[in-house]
Formats: C-alpha cells, structure tokens, sequence
C-alpha cells in the first residue's frame, strides 16, 4: 500500500542527481519537483540565475545534485535518497526524470 514515486534531477551538462523515492507523495511529489524548478530562478521561467561578481556557482549552473539538495531541504517529508532504480518500489507511478535546464521530465517505463 502506498502512493510511491521517485524523482531525480538531470543537468545541462547530463549529470545525473541522486534518486528521491516518496513513499506516500505520488504524482503530487512529482508535481512539488516540477514547481520547485520552475520557480528556481525566481521569476517562474527557465534560463540562468544570475551570476555573482561573474562567477557562476553550482547553483547558478542549476547542477543536478545542488538542486535535490535544495529539493530535499524544502520539501522532502520522510523521502529516501537513494542510488538506483533498483533501490526503490516506485511501482504506483513509476521514476521520473526532470530536466533542471528546461523543465523537461520524462518517465521510466515500468519492467
């Protein structure tokens, strides 16, 4: 019994985050990582966040791993971090994948 879904954020430079598995959060913790990036930057669309004294920092760089960080701090409520697909019974909804430079996502098809 549950609602599971895991989530994992994909850079511009294709560097893969950890995998955040919710056990009760189902589509609406896809939904909350969706809203997350979009509003990353402030003003609710995608582009780079500005870069301080013209030193881009991890965060200006929307790197993958930086953000589930952030992610977690913000939002996470009894989610597991975890290293792989295989790690997780994400079975109700399945994996997604979001894109941290254009707000893309993408499913995982279920074996």
């Amino acid at each position: 019994m549950g609602d599971r879904a895991s989530i994992q954020f994909r850079d511009s430079e294709g560097r893969l985050s950890a995998i955040l598995n919710s056990h009760w959060g189902g589509m609406g913790f896809v939904e909350a990582a969706q809203k997350f990036l979009r509003g990353y930057d402030g003003d609710g669309r995608w582009g780079q966040l500005p870069v301080p004294n013209g030193v881009s920092t991890p965060e200006s760089k929307k790197e993958a791993d930086t953000l589930m960080v952030e992610f977690i701090r913000s939002n996470s409520d009894g989610d597991r971090v975890v290293c792989s697909t295989k790690d997780v019974d994400n079975s109700d909804h399945g994996h997604f994948t979001l894109n941290t430079s254009d707000g893309s996502i993408w499913k995982e098809k279920h074996e």
